[in-house]
């Protein structure tokens, strides 16, 4: 017998209308997320009871993070969510993933055991010396990688490096050039001196030039595409350094400093004196450390009052420009534009940016945008070393390479975590 003929209804109208009104509530269908099925398409597997999938590459399955991938193809589960869901429900699963978003950026490779992690560091512009290359020349398929730079620049770069002059090789074209090549052909006689590395190789970073080098060893680059962009990008940078005679300075501030005051002073003098107003931090290399790009005329300034701004000049750097300035701004509109027509590949490591001081994105239109940025931006290699050196377990850390000349990379690591640079190793090209 239905409620609708049940007397009791028919003679309280109020409690027959109030019973209609409970059974289409308590009827309603309960409201549940909509789950999308995972994409369908060779090349991906979704790991049970996760978000982690693998990328297979030529039949080797490599595995990727838990976590959401925020891919172009696929839909943000921010906006999954404020389309599925309503109330508490809606805004406890966008806080689960803006949470989970924190980790997105790094991959995890914990099951690698921490001491056989491999990071690999590549240096910056101001290492180039004679007779870099020298040492890996006689590994076949670091000659080759020589051998296409010569074709591709109309011109001897392994005589350059090896035989001089030194104050061509010093030029910003020419140092660029010859340091990406020269850390590339160190990779490769690295990468056939232990054929384990790229197995355990976790991380890239480079400073400066060096991280088109990391993007080359992280897969995100080819080396023919990356020799293009680093040729674009130092000539940009020389044009760029002619608008005024400019350099660099490494300095050495405290508690006490006023180092906002002193570049604005310095901006204002070389402004007073016909040139442009320019003076900025260019770099921050770790803890009070930093360099200073600007004009000379700002940096002859910057020295003579750094007594009284509590500031310590280190030394002038042997560059010919300020670099990660204002003065960069075309070099990077420049910059952007070759990136625009080169092919970007997602990292098979961690390779970390300049710009954000982070790992870079995965996110390929982004990873573009932050590599230009950093041309005009300071390095924030200070940031990328906290990341590196808080890899370690207790007291292992991994093995920290800087692949090519020089060894101001692990001069830096070392001032940030001295049990870091235990397992620092140099790889000179």
């Amino acid at each position: 017998m239905t409620f609708l003929q049940n007397k009791q209804f028919l003679l309280c109208p109020s409690l027959f209308f109030r019973a209609v009104q409970l059974r289409r509530i308590r009827g309603r269908p309960v409201s549940r997320p909509r789950i999308s099925p995972p994409p369908s398409g060779e090349g991906i597997q979704w790991t049970p009871a996760t978000n982690a999938f693998r990328v297979s590459k030529d039949g080797e399955p490599r595995p990727l993070p838990s976590a959401f991938i925020d891919d172009d193809d696929q839909m943000d589960p921010i906006s999954k969510a404020k389309e599925n869901l309503r109330g508490p429900e809606k805004y406890k699963v966008i806080n689960a993933v803006r949470k989970k978003r924190k980790h997105l950026l790094q991959l995890n490779f914990d099951h690698i055991p921490i001491i056989d992690q491999v990071v690999l560091m590549f240096p910056s512009q101001g290492a180039q010396h004679l007779q870099m290359g020298k040492k890996v020349i006689g590994n076949p398929s670091s000659a080759r990688l020589f051998e296409e730079a010569n074709e591709f620049l109309k011109f001897d770069l392994l005589s350059l490096c090896l035989n001089g002059p030194i104050n061509k090789l010093d030029q910003t074209f020419y140092a660029q050039m010859a340091l990406f090549v020269s850390c590339m052909a160190a990779f490769e006689k690295l990468k056939v001196e232990q054929p384990d590395l790229v197995d355990r190789l976790t991380d890239c970073a480079g400073f400066s030039i060096g991280e088109i080098c990391a993007l080359v060893a992280a897969e995100v680059l080819s080396f023919s595409d990356a020799l293009n962009l680093v040729k674009v990008r130092a000539q940009a940078m020389e044009e760029c350094s002619k608008i005024a005679a400019s350099g660099m300075l490494t300095i050495r501030t405290c508690a006490a400093s006023n180092l906002i005051k002193a570049l604005k002073e310095a901006r204002d003098y070389s402004e007073e004196r016909g040139e442009p107003p320019i003076c900025d931090v260019a770099s921050f290399l770790f803890c009070h450390v930093k360099v200073v790009g600007g004009t000379n005329k700002a940096l002859h300034n910057l020295r003579n009052n750094a007594k009284q701004y509590k500031i310590q000049v280190l030394k002038s750097l042997p560059l010919y420009g300020a670099f990660h300035t204002k003065m960069m701004e075309k070099a990077a509109s420049k910059v952007a534009e070759c990136l625009g027509s080169i092919e970007l590949r997602e990292p098979r490591v961690n390779v970390y940016s300049n710009f954000t001081g982070k790992c870079h994105t995965r996110r390929l239109t982004q990873m573009r945008t932050d590599i230009a940025r950093q041309v005009n931006n300071p390095v924030k290699w200070e940031q990328i070393m906290q990341i590196l050196f808080n890899k370690r377990k207790d007291e292992e850390f991994p093995s920290y390479f800087e692949v090519g000349p020089g060894r101001e990379l692990g001069t830096i690591l070392h001032q940030i975590g001295k049990k870091a640079s235990r397992t620092y190793v140099n790889y000179p090209a």
